[in-house]
């Protein structure tokens, strides 16, 4: 089968300064997205770490508030429980006696600062017993729904109450309550302590979480009991409920922590918020969050020093091509200098050696008669010398006479030419 003849070509070829150009700003390009890849690699995965670190801090430390708090309440519980006791003894005995309780009471109290109110109630609800106070609002606690939940069920055992204005001490606090029964069972009246929403904040102080951090205590209700850090805008949120689905959706999850992503509906700050039920009678949650900007401030600081990096080698790189740029495009023009210099000299030796080609040489030996100046061409024949020269060389002839001949040969001319 024959083979067609290849047709030529008459698509213009780039000149080797342009494709060395595009060559050079091709790899210059690929070298520098190569570089912003991997710094763009380097980046997310120090950010997802960032991000797995904040997810295990807020877990931890949500762990360690709930031990504390559960340490906290298992304190009071004790001290209640004594006075639940002492109370229930007086009563098999005939009648609480209001001084001994009193002081018993103010024994109990004088162990466990953390509490603001420590006091126990009648059956009516008057809180009667504990050391003295001045009323805020009410001496009777009959309207509480802890007291109402405590008169109701025999064995409710530890309750815990929404957060409320104390109505001796006047002071946002949580209520922890124990039922005081009677000889035959029958509702005696209640044991309460008030721990204020400023103890529980302060023991929130005690940990570090960044700067725009917080730390709260929330009912199952999204209730927000209590807020760390306090202040401004967050202490009228104290009471009211947190209007976030991802919260709502934490609280009625079954499992112990949720951890979430989200804008808090308090200060519009983004964090990383985890959410853990407290092991309490009552289903009380405690949130730890870590803002985003805080826990990623290192990662910025990195992603400043990896993108001035990927700026710097991009300045490098360009200034790096412009000089190999330069320098390639001295080096072809030199070159080409020097490929015109040996072009010039090939010709100029080819002209030479056409023009030596074209001269006859007239070399050697040359047999010449001493009288008549006939040369011996070597053919054993003798030739004028100027038909030899002519036929030898390139050389003309034409004749002439010198003034030594005229005066020898033509004395007449001579003397003609002196008159």
């Amino acid at each position: 089968m024959p083979v067609p003849n290849p047709q030529p070509s008459n698509i213009p070829q780039p000149s080797p300064i342009i494709a060395f150009r595009a060559r050079l700003v091709a790899g210059v390009i690929l070298l520098n997205v190569l570089v912003a890849g991997i710094c763009w690699y380097s980046l997310h995965q120090s950010r997802i770490h960032a991000a797995d670190r904040a997810v295990l801090t807020t877990q931890n430390l949500a762990k360690i508030l709930d031990e504390n708090m559960n340490g906290i309440v298992a304190k009071v519980d004790i001290a209640m429980l004594a006075v639940v006791d002492e109370a229930e003894r007086q009563l098999a005995a005939g009648g609480i006696q209001q001084a001994v309780l009193t002081s018993f009471i103010v024994r109990e109290h004088a162990r466990i600062p953390e509490v603001e109110v420590f006091r126990a109630t009648g059956a009516s609800g008057d809180a009667v017993y504990g050391p003295q106070a001045t009323a805020a609002t009410t001496m009777s606690l009959a309207h509480r729904d802890y007291f109402r939940q405590l008169k109701g069920d025999p064995g409710a055992g530890l309750v815990l109450s929404k957060p409320l204005v104390g109505g001796i001490s006047g002071k946002w606090m949580v209520v922890l309550a124990r039922r005081i029964n009677g000889p035959g069972g029958a509702f005696a009246g209640l044991v309460y302590t008030g721990v204020t929403i400023e103890h529980l904040t302060r023991g929130f102080a005690s940990f570090d979480i960044g700067p725009r951090g917080t730390m709260a205590l929330v009912d199952s209700d999204a209730t927000l009991v209590a807020r760390y850090p306090t202040g401004g805008d967050a202490d009228q949120w104290v009471g009211r409920k947190l209007s976030s689905n991802q919260l709502n959706q934490a609280l009625e999850g079954s499992p112990t922590t949720h951890v979430y992503t989200t804008f808090s509906t308090v200060d519009a700050v983004e964090r990383t918020i985890a959410v853990r039920r407290l092991g309490l009678p009552r289903p009380l949650f405690i949130t730890v969050g870590l803002a985003t900007r805080d826990y990623l401030s290192e990662w910025r600081l990195e992603a400043w020093k990896l993108s001035s990096f990927a700026l710097i080698f991009l300045c490098l790189t360009m200034g790096a091509a412009i000089t190999i740029q330069r320098g390639w495009r001295r080096r072809n023009m030199e070159a080409e200098q020097r490929e015109a210099a040996r072009a010039l000299l090939a010709q100029q030796k080819e002209e030479l050696a056409d023009t030596l080609a074209r001269t006859k040489r007239l070399e050697g030996f040359i047999s010449i008669c001493m009288h008549c100046k006939k040369i011996n061409n070597k053919q054993d024949s003798w030739e004028q010398m100027e038909k030899y020269i002519s036929e030898h060389s390139d050389a003309q002839f034409s004749h002439g006479i010198c003034p030594d001949c005229i005066q020898m040969h033509h004395p007449l001319v001579h003397r003609k030419q002196e008159d």
